[in-house]
């Protein structure tokens, strides 16, 4: 064996060894990774919104190409969706924009369809909120079409009244 076939084949294991060892950390980091949304979860069941958003965008800059980028990204949006006192993030709004990015950004994603329905009912909610407000609308002028017949009853009244008193005299 000559001298440049030995160098290539130890440069062959080298970069050989140094992919096995770099697909074992890589396995790592996705344990620590599926940690990471575990976490998440435990702070977001505990009433701690701000540091279970500080985790889960921290986690979406460090690994955006993660198996568990989606998990994370469906935790960010459904967090706008608990209505908390204590969660500074409820945002019914925010909460369906982010779900229709999710649904652009991952469209293979196991939460897709969790996504579609969280959608269909802030759609939902957000059509019965403006019903609500028409029907609103449409009451006070019915209120004040009472009024204005009530108080046209009231002088119509008067005025019968005076008449009945003029035809007695």
């Amino acid at each position: 064996m000559t001298i440049k076939a030995f160098i290539f084949t130890a440069i062959i294991y080298f970069l050989i060894a140094c992919a096995a060892q770099n697909s074992t950390l890589k396995k790592m980091d996705t344990d620590q990774q599926a940690s990471v949304i575990t976490q998440a979860d435990v702070l977001l069941k505990q009433g701690k919104y701000v540091k279970a958003r500080q985790i889960l965008n921290a986690f979406m800059e460090k690994y955006p190409a993660s198996p568990y980028a989606d998990d994370a990204a469906y935790r960010l949006a459904y967090m706008k969706t608990i209505a908390d006192s204590a969660n500074p993030f409820f945002d019914y709004a925010e909460a369906g924009k982010d779900f229709r990015l999710f649904c652009k950004q991952f469209p293979q994603s196991a939460y897709l369809s969790a996504c579609n329905n969280w959608q269909k009912i802030l759609n939902l909610y957000f059509e019965s909120n403006k019903q609500i407000k028409r029907f609103k609308t449409q009451l006070e002028r019915q209120k004040k079409t009472i009024d204005r017949l009530t108080a046209e009853n009231d002088e119509l009244r008067r005025t019968l009244t005076d008449l009945e008193k003029a035809l007695e005299r």
